[in-house]
């Protein structure tokens, strides 16, 4: 057993043998928010009550409620409160404060934790590094938005601040440097971790990023239509009232088994496409008095006109084969083959669908497939092809837009 105090009280966690050698001081489920139950649900995570004795830090804190079948066998899981962190340090008191990294987790924003049975510290710890993971609202519960002072939206982003709020506050109690704070995460992590470097919110919080397979600028790490979305959604779980606070009321209401997988759906395309998409995600929020905004700005527009926090370093990436995920997600892929040989538009990326001409979109789709297919139709023989077109649209392109649009704003600061 080893104990730590920190701003709230003393935890007590545990001291485990890392299989890679050297130990590993353990702290897990630390609150870095109030549970965000009753009148919290949908709301910007509010600051821990501070506890009297020692509270256990042995077992990892609820994960938040999901319909996962990517990641578990069981589907509904988790719980409403959910706002824990996760210390892995190799040394408490260290000669010379320890960097920290900070892991955010991937699952499309409807699933995944910051759970170490997934996400262990063993490797990276053995560098003298701590790792801090963490657990941020999902989905709707995460994502709703009704542009409205109850309900702006990035309830889910603002979890993930309070968090790296929380590190800020309390990681120099586990050894380590809050001046010396990596931010790093895969998929919807990584999209994350590039939206904190143009959030207000964020800045003076990390002194380095590292989005994995997952950007700012990729069209399923922001939101489309998410208020038209929320509506929809109430009025198939029985509310059609159009009074934005009875709305609020009414999901307010309702138990938690109803707002998880709840893929709605706002176009045609959306509706027939047999593709993985993310109904509920980040929005630009309006302003409602001092309230803080997550995103102020489109975020390719915030990154062309104001560019990512200055003096934070940045290391951006993909895999080779990222877009496999496509090709599952519980999807029928003979039918996903079947709609991209009848309709040259499914191969159109969703940004292109959204604001260009049907007409335009089946020339270009003729196209895409022309390129990554030659003169075959797409069949299981070469669905390799078919995961690599998803990957470059979903992933690698975003992933290199970023990029230049950052390095253009750089040369004209630096001038």
């Amino acid at each position: 057993m080893v104990q730590v105090r920190i701003s709230d009280g003393i935890l007590e966690g545990e001291v485990t043998d890392n299989k890679y050698g050297g130990k590993i001081y353990c702290f897990r489920g630390i609150p870095y928010a109030q549970p965000p139950l009753g009148d919290l649900r949908f709301k910007a995570p509010q600051p821990v009550k501070p506890w009297n004795g020692v509270r256990d830090a042995k077992k990892l804190g609820n994960e938040c409620y999901q319909y996962n079948v990517v990641f578990s066998k069981v589907a509904k899981q988790g719980s409403e409160d959910c706002l824990y962190v996760n210390v892995f340090s190799p040394n408490l008191k260290p000669t010379k404060p320890l960097p920290v990294m900070v892991f955010i987790h991937g699952g499309g924003f409807t699933g995944g934790s910051g759970s170490d049975e997934f996400y262990g510290p063993n490797y990276l710890i053995r560098h003298d590094v701590i790792i801090v993971t963490l657990n941020y609202r999902l989905e709707i519960l995460g994502f709703l938005c009704l542009d409205t002072e109850d309900v702006p939206g990035n309830a889910g982003m603002k979890d993930q601040v309070a968090a790296l709020r929380w590190v800020q506050k309390n990681i120099s109690n586990f050894g380590g440097d809050p001046n010396n704070v990596t931010i790093f995460g895969e998929s919807a992590g990584g999209g994350s971790v590039s939206l904190h470097l143009l959030s207000p919110m964020s800045k003076g919080l990390f002194k380095r990023a590292i989005p994995q397979s997952g950007i700012a600028t990729a069209h399923w790490a922001t939101g489309f239509m998410v208020k038209e979305r929320s509506l929809q959604l109430a009025r198939e779980l029985g509310c059609n009232s159009k009074d934005e606070k009875e709305i609020y009321e009414f999901f307010k209401a309702l138990p938690v088994e109803a707002l998880v997988n709840k893929h709605i759906t706002v176009t045609y395309a959306e509706t027939n496409k047999e593709v993985f998409i993310v109904p509920f995600s980040i929005v630009v929020e309006k302003q409602f008095g001092n309230n803080e905004r997550f995103m102020v700005g489109e975020p390719i527009e915030v990154l062309r006109n104001y560019g990512i926090h200055e003096g934070v370093d940045v290391m951006e990436g993909y895999t080779e084969d990222d877009g496999v995920l496509f090709l599952g997600c519980d999807k029928d892929v003979y039918k996903m083959i079947s709609q991209a040989n009848k309709y040259p538009e499914f191969l159109v990326p969703k940004t292109m669908s959204i604001y260009c001409p049907l007409i335009d979109q089946m020339e270009v789709g003729k196209m895409i497939k022309k390129f990554y297919f030659k003169d075959e139709d797409v069949s299981m023989d070469n669905l390799y092809n078919l995961q690599k077109y998803f990957g470059t649209e979903s992933f690698k392109y975003p992933t290199i837009l970023f990029q230049k649009i950052r390095s253009l704003f750089n040369k004209q600061r630096n001038k």
